[in-house]
Order: C-alpha cells, then sequence, then structure tokens
C-alpha cells in the first residue's frame, strides 16, 4: 500500500494517489546524502574526518493530470505555490510519516500530447517525522478494583499511580530525535533534574513549582524552550535553566532517565513526549 497526499499552509489538502493525476512519481524519498569534511595532512595517505552533516531533502514530484487536463493542471497550482510551506504524507504498509519542505519551483511542457507536471520541494529538515505522537510516563497505574466488591464507610481506591525513578525510552526510528519533557508537581517541588543515564549529561531547573504548575522542555532544534504553565497562562522559563544542561536527544535505540529533586521528588510527574524519525521510506 502507498498514499501520498499534500497539505497548503492553508491547510488544504490534495490527493496525489488515487486522484485526477496518472503516473504520479516521487523522487527524493530515500535517505539522500551528507556533506563529510576531512582534513589532509602532508605526507600522510587519505584524510582525518572532522564532521559530517546531513544535507537538506529535495523531493520532486511529477503527476500528469487526467480529463480536463488544463483544470487539474491548475489545481495543482493552488496547492503548490512557490516559496509557501507544504507539508508532504507519505504512507506505507510499514511506515506513516510527513515532511515540511517550501515549494522552489513547479514546471511543466504544456504544449505536449501529455503533458507532465513537475514539482519541486526543499525539505530544510532532511528527515521524515513519524505522525503518531508517543507518551512515555515515569509512573505507571496500578488496578485495585475488583469484583465482587464492597464498599465500605471509609471508601476504596480504585487504582493507585507508582512512580518509578527510571525509565527506558526506545527510540525505533533512524537517527536522533529531540523531545517535550513535561513536568507536572502536584505539591511542592524544589530544583527538579533530569539525568540521562548513559551520557550522564543533565538538565535541570533552579525552580519551585507548586501544586498544578507544568513545566514543558523542549528539546527539538529550532524550538528549544523552558515553558511553566501556572494558573493556566504560559511563562517563559528559559531563565531557570542551571548551568551545564544538556538538551537531551533520543538516539536509535534504548535511552534511560533517572531524576532527582531538592524537594518533593514524589509530588513530580515526568512525561516525554516524542515522535519517531527517518531517513528515508
Amino acid at each position: 500500500m502507498r498514499r501520498a497526499h499534500v497539505e497548503n499552509e492553508k491547510g488544504e489538502r490534495i490527493e496525489l494517489t488515487n486522484s485526477p493525476y496518472w503516473d504520479v512519481r516521487i523522487e527524493g524519498l530515500t535517505p539522500g546524502s551528507a556533506t563529510i569534511n576531512t582534513t589532509t595532512i602532508a605526507g600522510k595517505d587519505g584524510s582525518v574526518f572532522n564532521s559530517a552533516r546531513k544535507n537538506e531533502k529535495e523531493i520532486i514530484i511529477t503527476a500528469k493530470p487526467k480529463f480536463p487536463v488544463a483544470e487539474n493542471r491548475q489545481r495543482l497550482y493552488k496547492y503548490f505555490k512557490t516559496k509557501k510551506e507544504v507539508k508532504i504524507y507519505y504512507e506505507t504498509t510499514n511506515r506513516n510519516v510527513k515532511i515540511n519542505g517550501h515549494v522552489s519551483g513547479i514546471e511543466g511542457l504544456l504544449f505536449e500530447q501529455t503533458q507532465a507536471i513537475e514539482i519541486s520541494i526543499l525539505c530544510e529538515d532532511p528527515y521524515f517525522v513519524e505522525r503518531t505522537e508517543r507518551n512515555t510516563e515515569m509512573s505507571s497505574t496500578q488496578d485495585l478494583f475488583e469484583f465482587p466488591f464492597a464498599i465500605e464507610e471509609e471508601g476504596i481506591e480504585f487504582s493507585i499511580i507508582e512512580k518509578t525513578i527510571s525509565q527506558n525510552i526506545k527510540n525505533e526510528g533512524d537517527t536522533e530525535t529531540g523531545m517535550i519533557i513535561e513536568l507536572t508537581a502536584t505539591g511542592e517541588v524544589v530544583n527538579p533534574t533530569i539525568y540521562n543515564v548513559e551520557t550522564r549529561g543533565h538538565f535541570g531547573l533552579k525552580i519551585e513549582l507548586q501544586t498544578g504548575d507544568v513545566v514543558r522542555i523542549n528539546t527539538n532544534n529550532l524550538r528549544k524552550r523552558v515553558t511553566l504553565i501556572r494558573y493556566a497562562e504560559e511563562r517563559n522559563a528559559i531563565n531557570s535553566i542551571i548551568k551545564g544542561n544538556e538538551w537531551f536527544k533520543l538516539m536509535p535505540g534504548d535511552n534511560v532517565f533517572t531524576y532527582k529533586c531538592d524537594k518533593g521528588e514524589e509530588n513530580l510527574s515526568i512525561k516525554f513526549i516524542y515522535s519517531n524519525k527517518y531517513e528515508g521510506v
């Protein structure tokens, strides 16, 4: 199964498969290339690796409009406007992903017997992102409700939340990915710090939280921020981070995190929100 559709900056969508276009081809769905930086040393064979960078991805969509040809060709102009951002959604039997880009050009020969319209989209972030958002919490719910049952005068517990001091998060994607770490206070919490057990890095806040406070730490590239939500009002809390913090990334495979607080560890709930990223489909 393969299905592809595109969404323009207004949220309008057009289907590219099972649509008024035939022989639709999409290039750029594979992992693509990287730039490798090296240094040569006099008198030495070969070179020394310095760094590597994943190049931006270009996706080229070629579509042949069905009858009425002019009407269906012009419909493409509505969804693929040069300079504007588009979202490409692509679904197969084992992956359901999206990627953002900007339309760099739309070309075609209008006087051919069979018109073929070629659309070029430049994706600054070259990775496909899983459309499903994943949530992992540092707690689990233990059911206490059983049949038969009787409610005593002082009441009964239906369930309890058991908090864990460490949590493994498995990144099933091809590459590292950022995430949102959500801290929720059910009582007084002072100076929470999260640790990556593998890298021994930490992300700590010099802050005093009260009941109902929520802190969101966004570690995604170009969206890094720390936000405190108190009484339904968002506040910038970037000044609360302590020196030497590591903006955590989830590496492919297992990632283990733990945490501590100067006070109120039992009042803190932590949730990790992320999506797997892939080099290709």
